[in-house]
């Protein structure tokens, strides 16, 4: 028990030290308006209808105008294509285009995205997901940090907002996994492909490090793009960092349970390089950290050995400074265990569909 907590208390040690490292994310001064940089923001669109409005009213909002916008319908069925061009009717910088059909060995997001950049005129590029509700100041904060940093790749995990059981369990983890396992230190402050971690649903480039990196058609085939092309921006010699941007840019991932599950599966088990040793190891130890201590507390307060609870609240703790970090609902450190539990599921999911080879679907197209 003694080494249980002194371990536990490590890991806590452990994430608030990585937590500073984790670059700030925040407008700078106001530039003059004849020497700002020409933004492109690029937004693949399908099957999202019901997302295009608040995206609009988000994006009308923004304090940085020298931007055109490009938003590409990838063969939606929903009418996100009139919706679209209804939202945009009176919006001077914008570009509809339609999408290609997708070729064999490309992933849709990464051919839309693809296609997106090659309508682009900008200096710079800011992919968004359709699901995301940037705060008035995120462009300029995307710029600002870029080149303050002198970064050829800006992403960060944004706040999430979810609906669901299941997606207020998974959704929060992804938090969880980045100061937890990537050295934040070395991801920020060395090239070093391997401490490598992005949000697809935020991505800032610079144009001219984007190209040279080779774009989305480098990384035409991945299922998890952002990592991989956080990777690929390093390998080309740019500096690609991870920022604190939750507190400018929102994002609902998943509208329930079932699409939660589905998200997951897909990107769970690519995630971790297809591993099964990586998968045993993680399995073993978010048993141990993370749900037995649960199991403990309850024996400890039945028992009347309070000692048995320590785990737990250790747990909690760590979880606690995760959430505060990045602005979560503050009681989500008490279904931790839960949530632990729920990502160790979803995990063997989409190992079980990988070693079964049945690929991993979303939104109607299946994925080797």
């Amino acid at each position: 028990m003694t080494v249980w907590i002194i371990f536990l208390s490590c890991i806590l040690l452990w994430v608030i030290i990585n937590r500073c490292f984790l670059i700030p994310f925040k407008p700078g001064p106001v530039q003059d308006e004849s020497e700002a940089p020409f933004i492109s923001i690029l937004v693949p669109l399908r099957n999202e209808r019901d997302n295009v409005d608040g995206l609009i009213q988000a994006l009308q909002a923004s304090t940085y105008e020298h931007t055109e916008w490009i938003f590409l319908d990838d063969g939606s069925t929903d009418k996100t294509l009139e919706t679209l061009q209804a939202s945009t009717a009176h919006v001077h910088n914008v570009k509809i285009i339609q999408g290609r059909p997708l070729p064999d060995g490309w992933v849709g997001k990464v051919h839309a995205c693809h296609q997106l950049s090659e309508h682009a005129r900008g200096d710079y590029l800011c992919f968004f997901d359709a699901d995301v509700r940037p705060a008035p100041k995120a462009v300029e904060a995307a710029l600002f940090t870029s080149r303050r940093y002198e970064a050829g790749l800006v992403s960060g995990f944004p706040h999430f907002t979810y609906q669901g059981w299941l997606s207020s369990l998974l959704v929060p983890m992804q938090h969880v996994l980045i100061l937890l396992h990537l050295p934040l230190a070395i991801a920020n402050f060395t090239k070093l492909p391997a401490a490598s971690a992005a949000h697809g649903a935020f991505m800032f480039f610079e144009r001219k490090a984007y190209d040279k990196a080779g774009g989305h058609a480098a990384i035409k085939d991945s299922l998890v793009e952002d990592v991989h092309f956080m990777r690929l921006m390093k390998k080309s010699g740019a500096r690609g960092i991870l920022t604190r941007v939750s507190r400018f840019v929102t994002c609902r991932m998943y509208t329930d349970s079932r699409s939660t599950w589905e998200g997951f599966s897909k990107n769970a088990f690519p995630g971790i390089g297809r591993s099964y040793t990586a998968l045993g190891f993680i399995s073993v130890v978010y048993f141990g950290l993370f749900i037995l201590p649960a199991f403990f507390a309850v024996y400890g307060m039945l028992n009347g050995t309070l000692l048995y609870t320590a785990p737990l609240f250790l747990t909690w703790l760590i979880r606690a400074v995760i959430d505060w970090t990045n602005y979560e609902r503050w009681w989500l450190f008490v279904t931790h265990p839960f949530a632990a539990a729920a990502f160790l599921a979803v995990l063997w999911r989409s190992a079980w569909l990988h070693l079964k080879k049945r690929g991993f679907q979303w939104k109607g197209r299946r994925y080797a």
